[in-house]
């Protein structure tokens, strides 16, 4: 015979479900925020090189 499942059996299931979803997305936000202000850092870094190569001295 087969095992009843109550309603709130299938409630704590799903949340559970959706509890490992969301923390795996919450894992991969993290990561791509990580990535992505290294990648900012990255490109502040190298625009500051670019304009101090850029620079023009300054006429007095």
């Amino acid at each position: 015979m087969a095992q009843e499942i109550t309603i709130d059996d299938l409630a704590g299931m799903v949340k559970r479900r959706f509890d490992k979803v969301d923390e795996t997305l919450d894992r991969i936000e993290n990561f791509i925020l990580k990535k992505h202000e290294r990648e900012i850092g990255d490109l502040k870094l190298r625009m500051q090189n670019l304009e101090d190569m850029l620079a023009m001295p300054t006429k007095k």
